[in-house]
């Protein structure tokens, strides 16, 4: 039984990522290369944000 905050909070968590790859999956898509599950939500978001920056600053200096 999930007796403190955390422990919900950490099941919830995991069971949103579960979906998401599921519907992911279901959609065709492989998100395992792209994604560490190991990682928390706030790691996985920063590592996206830099991803995309870097690609939004490409684009621009290739015009």
């Amino acid at each position: 039984m999930l007796t403190s905050y955390e422990e919900k909070h950490a099941y919830f968590e995991q069971v949103k990522m579960d979906n998401f790859k599921e519907s992911m999956r279901l959609e065709g898509h492989d998100i395992a290369s792209d994604f560490d599950l190991s990682l928390d939500r706030e790691q996985q978001r920063q590592i996206l944000l830099k991803k995309y920056s870097n690609m939004n600053l490409l684009e621009e200096l290739n015009g």
